[in-house]
This record gives structure tokens, C-alpha cells and sequence, in this order.
């Protein structure tokens, strides 16, 4: 019978040399999540259990070994958690995104609108014009020419 996959994770894991917080941000997954998968103390969700298997697989190898490298020389940034202000901030960011793509995306229809009418408007203006030459009489029309 197969190891558990949370003991599994922790070998692979090991086996590489990388820490939870690199993992967890290569994966995308929260890290007290993963500490929990690895213990067997937290259920694994199946659209999870996908990756983690490519992990344990070696798919994964090449960019965690970058992260690690790059923490060794100091360029590592790890996982953000997510705290109750940067989620408040993020979600009023997103708004304000929200609100400025509305009202361009409002200005864009006014424009087109405008546009349009001007169309008509010149469409209107030619049908007038092309009625005014059918009853413009034959010697205006002569005297126009020379």
C-alpha cells in the first residue's frame, strides 16, 4: 500500500530542499494548508490533489529550485498572507479598477453614439443635397458649369 499523500508531499519536499513558504507559493496554495495537508491533519480538496500529485511527480522541480535559489541570494519575496487590511485594500483597489473601466467603457458608448448620429447626420445632408441638384433647372445648371 502507497504512503499517504500528505507524508508523500513532505518527502518530495524534503527531498528537494525547500521550505513550506516556497512550496506553498509555487503552488498557489495557502501555507497552514499545506503544514496540515503534510501532517494528514486537513483533507486534501480534488483541484488540489492534481497539482500536488504533479509536484510529487517532479513537474514543479525546475521553478522551486529557482525560488530557492533565489532566496539564497536574497531576491526572494515570499507568499503574502492575506490579512484582514491588504484584503480590504485590494478589494477597494479592485473597485476603484471596477468604477474607472465603467465609466471608460460609458465614455467609449458616448463617443461611438455621437459618432453614429454625425453619420446620419451626413447621410441627411447628402439626400438633401442629391434632391436639390434633381430640381436645379437645366440652364442654372449650364451657367454653373462655364
Amino acid at each position: 500500500m502507497s504512503k499517504p499523500l500528505g507524508e508523500r508531499i513532505k518527502e518530495k519536499r524534503k527531498s528537494i530542499g525547500a521550505s513550506v513558504p516556497i512550496i506553498a507559493g509555487v503552488l498557489e496554495v495557502p501555507e497552514p494548508s499545506l503544514y496540515k495537508w503534510e501532517k494528514g491533519t486537513r483533507p486534501i480538496e480534488p483541484e488540489i490533489n492534481t497539482k500536488l500529485e504533479k509536484f510529487i511527480k517532479g513537474d514543479f522541480d525546475t521553478l522551486i529550485l529557482a525560488k530557492i535559489g533565489e532566496k539564497k541570494q536574497g531576491n526572494y519575496t515570499p507568499q503574502k498572507r492575506v490579512t484582514q487590511t491588504n484584503f480590504s485594500e485590494s478589494v477597494e483597489s479592485f473597485l476603484l479598477r471596477e468604477k474607472l473601466i465603467a465609466s471608460q467603457e460609458l465614455t467609449i458608448q458616448t463617443q461611438k453614439d455621437a459618432i453614429f448620429r454625425m453619420g446620419q447626420a451626413i447621410d441627411n445632408l447628402l439626400q438633401q443635397i442629391a434632391l436639390i441638384e434633381v430640381y436645379i433647372p437645366p440652364e442654372l445648371k449650364k451657367a454653373g458649369a462655364r
